[in-house]
């Protein structure tokens, strides 16, 4: 089997995730400060450059259809996806804190990653394929599934909620999607609120249903970082 270039590897995590920096990128894939290296490959790949805050390098997506034509020459089995034309500057932080969620999951030791399916590439997915892994009307932002001690296997549905940004209709329908799932259960759908705020006002919701409270668990960033990124 012939090694992937670790361009080819920027290009599949970039393809996945949507948007990232050249610091996801760095923690993703090395121990070692690789920053500059890494921003001139992307730039030679020819990938779309956004400003964004104080970023070094700014943050980094697809626009080149053809960079997908030379991914699937070593992923062969990759799902089929589109450019996205516009990303709003309100979902780049977004993607960016699923990129370090990410990184923690598969990176800091703590967890036995098998797979990871990022909300893009559920997306991507048909509408067949994507009933046997999730909720249809409304993908999380990650499904991915664990080792476990006694060799089988966890799925789990992970929700990132950094605001509050919506009604308390939309986050009851979320809830409702899930206990019709049947691989829901045993605390593996897992919300990561932006403050204990939004995680209280989650758990609320979610109690206030009388919905099988087991299914899930509800973390702020700030404990899951504490707790699982001093390895990264």
């Amino acid at each position: 089997m012939r090694a992937i270039p670790w361009k080819i590897q920027f290009l599949k995590f970039i393809t996945e995730q949507g948007v990232v920096s050249a610091q996801d990128l760095n923690r993703y894939f090395f121990k070692e400060n690789k920053i500059n290296v890494i921003i001139s490959t992307l730039y030679q790949l020819g990938l779309s450059r956004i400003w964004y805050g104080s970023i070094p390098g700014g943050v980094w997506k697809i626009s080149d259809p053809k960079l997908y034509k030379l991914l699937k020459i070593y992923y062969p089995d990759l799902w089929d996806l589109k450019v996205r034309r516009m990303i709003g500057t309100n979902l780049v932080s977004h993607f960016l804190e699923m990129n370090r969620i990410r990184t923690v999951f598969e990176r800091s030791g703590h967890f036995d990653v098998v797979l990871w399916l990022s909300e893009r590439l559920i997306r991507s997915m048909s509408v067949k394929e994507r009933s046997n892994i999730c909720p249809t009307n409304r993908p999380p932002d990650a499904v991915f599934w664990l080792f476990e001690k006694d060799g089988g296997q966890k799925k789990c549905f992970l929700e990132c909620e950094r605001h509050f940004n919506s009604t308390e209709k939309r986050y009851r329908e979320i809830f409702e999607s899930y206990f019709w799932l049947d691989d829901a259960k045993d605390h593996n759908v897992i919300f990561l609120c932006g403050s204990r705020k939004i995680q209280r006002r989650l758990m609320s919701i979610q109690s206030k249903m009388f919905l099988r409270s087991d299914n899930f668990q509800f973390l702020t960033l700030e404990d899951f970082y504490k707790n699982c990124e001093q390895a990264v």
